[in-house]
């Protein structure tokens, strides 16, 4: 099977590619795997078979791959954490004394 990048995330649907193979002859590319019997044989829908297939089939975590991006707080945590474990929890007063730490 050519084109496919085979990982251990999906070893349920390589096997059933694998099996379709071995019944109508080897794909010489994705696009001739026919996504709705493969769903049979698996018990996937045939909207997350094609979005797989998009994919080479492999699975892509989209949390886990993106870079955490920065928020307008993050050098302010410290300060947000100890009015917190002050008691200080009015959001004017947290405010005000980001502002004076020339938070804008």
């Amino acid at each position: 099977m050519k084109g496919i990048k085979r990982n251990d995330l999906l070893p349920i649907i390589v096997s059933a590619i694998t099996e379709m193979e071995v019944i109508q002859g080897e794909f010489l590319s994705i696009d001739q795997i026919i996504v709705a019997e493969l769903g049979r044989c698996i018990g996937l829908s045939r909207s997350k078979l094609c979005r797989l297939k998009v994919n080479g089939f492999q699975t892509i975590s989209c949390k886990a791959s993106l870079p955490k991006t920065e928020h307008i707080l993050d050098g302010f945590s410290a300060v947000q954490d100890s009015m917190l474990r002050n008691g200080v929890s009015n959001s004017v007063v947290c405010h005000k004394c980001l502002q004076e730490m020339e938070f804008t």
